[in-house]
């Protein structure tokens, strides 16, 4: 039965990652910050393990909702709704899976150290796990892969009629996009990783090459020349999304020494027929490239070329933004309501009257004077507009409600907009900049 599988598994995984926390983690942990352990360290440890506790808390929630869902069956037949409810959570493996890389390194690096794996050997028998350190480190990173797998092996148990035949379909769906939204989050991190590498293996660069908005997209080999290069030689040439780079090889172990730079925007690009090579130039520079591998001149034009257009497309969406932005300067009303706010009945919207008062104020400002707001210009009395059974009898004739005006809105200094509520008979002021 896949659904006993499915709580089997995951409750192995479970165990396997208390195992990891309570016989390595936390004894590793005591004995760095004791000092008894002469090759360990607080970070090390804190780097090699990452959020693994955290990954155990939400799986150890996800176990009990599977588990609770299988009391209930087959009285209750539904368990695609427990991954549903549970996929936001899941999200905390990007950070594991993103710091992966470097957590290997940690071990590979501890390993050479003589007593190390003697004192993990130590750590193993105690746990009377089968598994090993590092055995126990890659559990999380094969875990959201198994989750698609096993969604699908129960969904071709399951019936197309069957009331959990949707939410099943819905959760193997939400997990692979967090296996994509995992993915992404690796490729992005990765990237980063390269573009900080090669700052440090670039001497001489005059320029910063981590930038939020900068992605690495490759490097390689060409001969060329430049009029900072007159004669023809070899160089690396790194190609990022806002710029080229050409760097000569000074050691054997990938290192360069920068050379010149251009950045994409205005940049042009032309093959030279026959000659094998192709040509980027703008106003104040001109490098050539040849290769004797016409599929590797057409590689490298082809990725050129795709940069360049999509750096233009990104200018172009940038000035867009900046007019828009411009245009939305001061006070932007997003949403307003006027009435008795706990009654919708009693209740109407003034959006569009708020942003007309913000226009005839300057754009920059809000204000309303002291006094009832349905006695000023564009507003209505929202409480006058019902009846009680249809008698013609106002809901206000027993009461005199509680009338407020709540307006959300933004301004022209930050993204996040503001939320505030008024008594009827308050001074309303909102400049731009000012709660």
């Amino acid at each position: 039965m896949v659904l006993k599988e499915i709580i089997s598994t995951e409750k192995t995984y479970v165990e396997s990652l208390q195992v990891a926390i309570n016989f390595y983690l936390k004894p590793m942990l005591q004995d760095a910050k004791a000092g008894t352990k002469p090759f360990l360290n607080s970070r090390d440890v804190t780097k090699l393990f990452g959020t693994l506790e955290m990954i155990a808390s939400v799986n150890t929630g996800l176990l009990t909702e599977l588990q609770n869902s299988m009391k209930r069956y087959p009285t209750v037949n539904i368990f695609g709704d427990v991954y549903l409810k549970m996929s936001n959570q899941l999200k905390v493996y990007s950070n594991y899976i993103n710091s992966f890389d470097d957590a290997t390194e940690v071990l590979k690096r501890l390993m050479t150290n003589k007593d190390f794996p003697i004192y993990v050997k130590e750590l193993q028998q105690r746990s009377n796990s089968t598994l090993d350190l590092a055995s126990l480190l890659i559990q999380p990173v094969q875990r959201l892969p198994r989750y698609q797998l096993l969604i699908q092996e129960l969904i071709k148990c399951t019936e197309k009629d069957h009331v959990d035949y949707v939410n099943l379909n819905k959760a193997l769906e939400v997990v692979k996009e967090l296996n994509k939204y995992v993915n992404e989050r690796k490729r992005v991190s990765d990237n980063k990783a390269k573009i900080t590498e090669l700052q440090k293996k670039i001497t001489q660069m005059p320029i910063v090459l981590d930038q939020p908005h900068r992605v690495f997209v490759q490097q390689g080999e060409l001969n060329g020349f430049s009029q900072t290069i007159p004669r023809r030689r070899n160089s690396e040439v790194f190609l990022f999304n806002d710029l080229m780079i050409r760097a000569r090889t000074i050691t054997k172990d990938e290192k360069w020494e920068y050379e010149e730079h251009l950045t994409l925007a205005g940049l042009d690009i032309q093959k030279l027929p026959g000659s094998g090579s192709f040509v980027v130039k703008k106003k104040d520079a001109e490098w050539t490239f040849f290769t004797n591998v016409a599929k590797d001149l057409e590689a490298w034009f082809v990725q050129l070329k795709s940069s360049i257009d999509a750096w233009e497309i990104h200018e172009m969406c940038a000035s867009e933004s900046e007019r828009a932005d411009k245009k939305n300067d001061g006070v932007q009303i997003l949403s307003a309501t006027y009435g008795v706010l706990s009654d919708a009945r009693q209740c109407v919207d003034v959006t569009d009257v708020l942003k007309q008062w913000v226009q005839k104020q300057g754009g920059k400002r809000l204000n309303l004077d002291r006094g009832t707001k349905s006695n000023m210009a564009g507003f209505t009395d929202p409480t006058k507009k019902h009846t009680v059974g249809g008698l013609g009898i106002s809901l206000s004739s027993f009461k005199k409600p509680k009338k407020e005006l709540t307006v959300v809105w933004k301004d022209s200094h930050g993204s996040q907009p503001f939320h505030r509520t008024w008594d009827d008979d308050d001074i309303v002021e909102i400049v731009d900049g000012g709660k």
